[in-house]
């Protein structure tokens, strides 16, 4: 177990179990759970981890617990941002097909005395490229023109509305003729014209007479290349921050074009943006924006918990589940590096209250109809859960080892924390990151919804079910272990415990704070807190605690089947003349600290 540092002096610092461990097994609701981490109310995180065996012992639940399928829409993650950003994304695998219209024809053949050239003109009229000066291939005269660029031809003709470019790294002599891949040129586009060209990408814009103007463009075209007859760029870092493009390629736009990677497939897409929009905009919009649909997923979890736990809801804790949008809002920034590497921060703070999911509005957004969710990726990597293909995480006091922790099982399965968006001909859904067999954190595939949501204990029909769902819930701070040692056969079983409450009765010492609530099992030995009668805090000496509800013996008491009531009182310390015994007296008893025995020594030499 080990203790996130930035909470070591909260009122409940925040513990969280990590690594290939099986001693935080929990018997409750007549489920199998494993503890995930404590919270800051003082509850704990428990994740879904099957149904125990007949004898009450989770040891098989591990790879064969039986994980409710779901789809792959995030946890209560908003469709409100289709409306303003998907309506302008458009997507393709080669990023510049747009603009630039070049494919690729695999595998042509080249006959002999076909025509051929290093040049073309084009008439616009009739849509014609024009060869020039153009001469027949034959075996004779191929060494002489093999590996010059551009070689054009339009087969056995003069003329033709696409002309091919030779792409030579694909050619092959045959004893038929010879084989090579084609660059297709159109519209008047030939292979000067791209050289020819700007590629300007800038990291932001001004819109200003109905124009958009580039600012601090950089020319990315050194860092092209083609690569199986697709425009990729070499050394994306070279314009990380850069996303605005005209098509036009000059400095100035109509419609402006913001490019951003889409992690799913490897690639760019790209949005227009017309009459002064930018990409800000988007981002500002998402941010801030509430999620107002229940996913497909938190569905399921919401019929689960209402079939099957319903009736422990009063040992549950209304506690925050943060769906982190940071990682997806990092696509929209203009500041942000074109092509990142999907990683998130290990930090469990909240930012952001729209996604600070809850059933209260106290604490968060009161969206939730029960007080259950999922895990999130950023509580995966504090168990110790690296992302795929790594050896190490923003965090690792161990080396790690597959399984990487506890969470690896015999299924993939959803976290609540959104990576990226899917975007294909058919439709867009957000996509989250998921957890893999080993343990090891990944981005989920986009899949489907489920085709029916008749919960029961057996795993729900889906239309595919690629991925699984495991609920998590927070047992309240009164929770208290009744038996077990955390082991698959030997759970820990929890119950209700009875409270030990501390109340001051009257005026308090500034910056005081009572002790805290806690909870214990009937019989079990408690001591009191250390505050004593005569403690002197901040002008107030403390007269101790009373109570009719136990007999406290040398501190200590037996814990009864009921609640447990102190109550204490201070009295403020009447002010005196300021003399050497009285300081003395005061610093014994704490009024002054030790920083004052300078001052105390100059007082007694001057009385």
């Amino acid at each position: 177990v080990y203790t996130i540092a930035s909470t070591k002096d909260d009122l409940y610092p925040i513990h969280y179990y990590r690594g290939n461990i099986d001693n935080n097994n929990v018997l409750f609701g007549g489920f199998c759970w494993q503890i995930v981490r404590t919270t800051e109310t003082g509850g704990v995180k428990l994740i879904y981890n099957g149904s125990p065996d007949e004898n009450g012992k989770c040891e098989n639940t591990r790879y064969d617990s039986e994980l409710y399928s779901g789809g792959s829409n995030l946890y209560m993650l908003s469709d409100s941002l289709n409306d303003n950003l998907f309506s302008k994304v458009y997507d393709d695998y080669n990023i510049f097909d747009a603009f630039f219209p070049v494919s690729l024809d695999s595998g042509a053949i080249i006959y002999n005395y076909e025509f051929f050239s290093n040049d073309v003109d084009y008439d616009i009229g009739t849509n014609t490229y024009i060869l020039k000066n153009p001469r027949m291939f034959s075996k004779t005269n191929i060494d002489e023109i093999k590996n010059t660029y551009p070689i054009y031809t339009c087969g056995h003709s003069y003329s033709c509305s696409e002309v091919s470019v030779i792409d030579w790294s694909y050619f092959q002599d045959n004893d038929f003729g010879f084989t090579s891949n084609y660059f297709k040129f159109e519209q008047g586009l030939t292979y000067d014209s791209i050289n020819d060209s700007k590629f300007l990408f800038a990291n932001d814009v001004e819109f200003k007479d109905g124009k958009y103007t580039l600012k601090n463009p950089i020319d990315i075209f050194p860092y092209l290349s083609f690569e199986e007859g697709i425009l990729h760029i070499s050394d994306e870092t070279l314009f990380n921050g850069h996303h605005y493009f005209c098509s036009n390629f000059s400095n100035s736009c109509k419609e402006v074009i913001y490019f951003y990677y889409n992690k799913i497939y490897n690639k760019f897409d790209y949005i227009y943006f017309k009459d002064g929009e930018k990409v800000d905009d988007i981002y500002n919009s998402y941010y801030h924006s509430e999620n107002k649909y229940d996913s497909g997923m938190k569905k399921i979890i919401d019929k689960w918990y209402a079939n099957e736990l319903l009736s422990y809801d009063d040992k549950i804790e209304d506690v925050v589940w943060y769906n982190d949008k940071s990682n997806v809002v990092a696509l929209f920034n203009k500041n942000s590096p074109i092509k990142d590497n999907n990683k998130i921060t290990a930090s469990l703070k909240y930012i952001n209250k729209n996604d600070m999911f809850t059933v209260s509005d106290k604490i968060g957004n009161g969206k939730l109809k029960y007080p259950t969710a999922t895990i999130t990726a950023q509580e995966a990597i504090y168990a110790g859960s690296p992302f795929a293909g790594e050896d190490e995480s923003s965090i690792k006091p161990f080396s790690y080892v597959e399984p990487y922790s506890y969470l690896s099982s015999g299924y993939e399965f959803y976290t609540m924390t959104p990576s990226t968006y899917f975007l294909d001909e058919y439709h867009s859904e957000s996509v989250g990151f998921v957890i893999l067999y080993s343990g090891a954190l990944d981005i989920a595939s986009p899949s489907c919804t489920p085709v029916s949501l008749d919960l029961g204990v057996a795993p729900i029909a889906s239309s595919c079910g690629e991925y699984s769902v495991r609920p998590m819930v927070s047992l309240k701070h009164s929770m208290v272990v009744s038996s077990g040692d955390g082991s698959p056969t030997n759970p820990y079983e929890v119950v209700e415990g009875n409270t030990v409450e501390y109340v001051i009765d009257g005026d308090m010492p500034n910056g005081f704070l009572p002790p805290e609530v806690e909870s214990y099992l009937k019989g079990s030995k408690v001591k009191m807190n250390g505050l004593k009668a005569g403690d002197i805090i901040n002008g107030y000496r403390f007269l101790g605690w009373h109570t009719e509800d136990v007999e406290v013996v040398d501190g200590a008491f037996d814990m009864p089947d009921n609640k447990v009531v102190f109550v204490g009182k201070f009295e403020k310390i009447v002010d005196s003349p300021l003399t050497y015994d009285s300081i003395g007296k005061y610093l014994t008893t704490g009024i002054i600290g030790v920083v004052g025995l300078f001052g105390l020594v100059l007082l007694k030499k001057k009385i």
